[in-house]
Parts: structure tokens; C-alpha cells; sequence
């Protein structure tokens, strides 16, 4: 194990002093092997900016973790919207592998990362699915439908909310200026519930959390 790996197992290891389940053995196994996959992928397809150790399991693992638990219980399965790098929608996986998930993602190279690493970590009730958003039907009755780091977020609400909108839950990552954006949209059927993220004042995980 290099010392950049051994440094992120280690801080994975205080996920409890953030109010998150503490992580068992083969979940903090599984983040290490894919926080080596994102690193050695990183230099080709810039997943991300985020890889030091301490960053990423702050700002991927635990806001995704942090996520995780506010799943209504009668969710099924998962849509991670422009998945990229696959946040939430890996760390979801690792943590809920009862969950069916589907990581939508449209850049090619991109789905060939997540195929990579689904297929590297073992993910069985993962699928890779390479589209555009706007070429993707609704998702199911038992479905939340999470985005995070889409391009374009503000203006692709009405097409997360299209596909989200027969689910149960939606679950979007983003800030104040987001969120003033989203709730003009937001139909009476639904409750919405902005929730602060760990390690930060103004990101949010923004809960839309279906009436009927």
C-alpha cells in the first residue's frame, strides 16, 4: 500500500467524529481500491481536482456517505445523473449493496472508467448507462434520482426533475444559488429539504421527498 492510500484508509477511520457510520473493514477496503482507480484514471480523463486523501474521502466519500443515510427506506434503486467520476453513486453502491444503481453518464470515456471500476470493485448490482439525459426516460416508482457535479446544473433542473419526478426521492449537491433556482420548480408534491453537507457552510444535499 502506497502512503497516499494508507493516509486516505486513515481518515476514513474518523468518518464517526462527522456524524457518519463508522465504515467496516471491506467498506473502507472497497473506497481505497477506488480511490486508486480514480487516481490512476485522473491524468487522462480529469475526474476530478479533488484527489489528495484527505480531500477526497471529505468531499466524496463522506458527503456521499452523509447522503447515504438519508435514503427513504422504501428506495430500491438509485439513478446517479452525469455520474463522471461516480459520486454518489459508487460510494452508495459500497454502502448499500442492496440497492440497484445506475450510473448515467455521457461522455464515453467516462462510462469506460465506470465500467472499470464497477467491474474492479465488484459492484454486481451496478450498470453503466452511457447516455444523455435528455435521451432518457422516467425513472421507476421505488428510484431517487441523485446529480451532483453536472455542467450546466441550473439549467438541466427541469430534466432531473422530468426523470425523478414518478421516483420517491431526488437527492441533488449544490449551493444556495441552486437551490433559489430549484424551488420555483418543485411541485406541491413534494417536500423539500435542504440539508448542510459536512465540511462545509454552504454546500448542500438538497432532499426532495415525494408526498404520494
Amino acid at each position: 500500500m502506497n502512503e497516499a492510500s494508507h493516509e486516505f484508509e486513515q481518515i476514513l477511520g474518523e468518518a464517526s467524529r462527522h456524524g457518519i457510520p463508522t465504515f467496516s473493514g471491506a467498506e473502507i477496503e472497497s473506497f481505497s481500491k477506488y480511490f486508486s482507480l480514480v487516481r490512476r484514471w485522473n491524468d487522462r480523463l480529469h475526474l476530478t481536482t479533488l484527489s489528495g486523501p484527505r480531500e477526497f474521502a471529505e468531499r466524496h466519500v463522506f458527503e456521499s456517505a452523509f447522503a447515504a443515510q438519508r435514503l427513504l427506506p422504501d428506495v430500491g434503486c438509485v439513478w446517479d445523473l452525469g455520474a463522471g467520476l461516480g459520486v454518489p453513486g459508487i460510494p452508495f453502491a459500497i454502502l448499500r449493496p442492496d440497492l440497484r444503481v445506475t450510473l448515467v453518464e455521457a461522455q464515453k470515456n467516462k462510462a469506460i472508467f465506470l465500467k472499470d471500476a464497477v467491474a474492479e470493485l465488484r459492484l454486481t448490482q451496478a450498470e453503466i448507462l452511457n447516455s444523455r439525459l435528455e435521451t432518457i426516460e422516467t425513472a421507476g416508482p421505488d428510484a431517487c434520482v441523485t446529480a451532483r457535479a453536472l455542467e450546466r446544473m441550473e439549467s438541466l433542473l427541469p430534466e432531473i426533475l422530468r426523470i425523478g419526478s414518478p421516483g420517491r426521492q431526488i437527492l441533488i449537491f449544490g449551493g444556495p444559488n441552486l437551490l433559489a433556482a430549484l424551488r420555483p420548480l418543485v411541485s406541491g408534491s413534494w417536500n423539500l429539504i435542504p440539508r448542510s453537507l459536512p465540511f462545509s457552510e454552504k454546500r448542500l444535499v438538497i432532499d426532495l421527498r415525494c408526498f404520494t
